[in-house]
């Protein structure tokens, strides 16, 4: 069933929830319609789940940097970074069926709200809100804002880090 849930996050990424089915999922996993059906039922499921397995990823991987101290926001940022796929299926998802993604689901969400209650911020969800949709656009069109105005890839990426942690106190 990973190959599923591998084949679904591919398949997000390229086309969005709405431009899926069980079938074609299947089909790229190289499984059975009906075994796949069987399993999660609906191509909801399916998309949840595979949502799901990438953010705990993404977490898994965070964990050595966000663990005890403050962390790097560039370093985090950098993690980030090595998931495209994951942040572009989770772009298609809030686009065309934000009911899709799992409250809470978004290992960013996890981090921010701890950043921000180490800093006692009473709105730490406003400013959780915040941070993430500017770490989240960077990581959905950073590499076509970049290659549109014709900006340095390495120096946006420190600004853009520099902006989060301003955002999270940590200037």
């Amino acid at each position: 069933m990973a190959a599923v849930l591998a084949a679904a996050t591919e398949l997000l990424a390229e086309s969005g929830p709405q431009h899926i089915t069980v079938r074609r999922i299947a089909e790229r996993a190289g499984v059975n319609h009906a075994l796949a059906h069987r399993h999660f039922g609906t191509k909801e499921e399916i998309v949840r789940q595979a949502l799901r397995a990438q953010a705990d990823a993404v977490a898994e991987d965070l964990a050595g940097h966000v663990a005890g101290q403050e962390p790097d926001i560039a370093k985090v940022m950098a993690v980030f970074a090595n998931y495209p796929t994951y942040w572009r299926s989770l772009a298609h998802v809030a686009l065309y069926d934000p009911a899709l993604a799992e409250q809470g689901a978004a290992p960013t969400t996890t981090l921010f709200v701890d950043l921000l209650r180490r800093t006692g911020d009473d709105q730490a969800p406003v400013s959780a809100a915040v941070t993430a949709s500017l770490m989240l656009g960077w990581l959905a069109f950073g590499d076509f804002v970049v290659t549109a105005i014709g900006a340095d890839r390495a120096r946006t990426d420190r600004a853009v880090a520099a902006a989060v942690s301003a955002l999270l106190g940590k200037r």
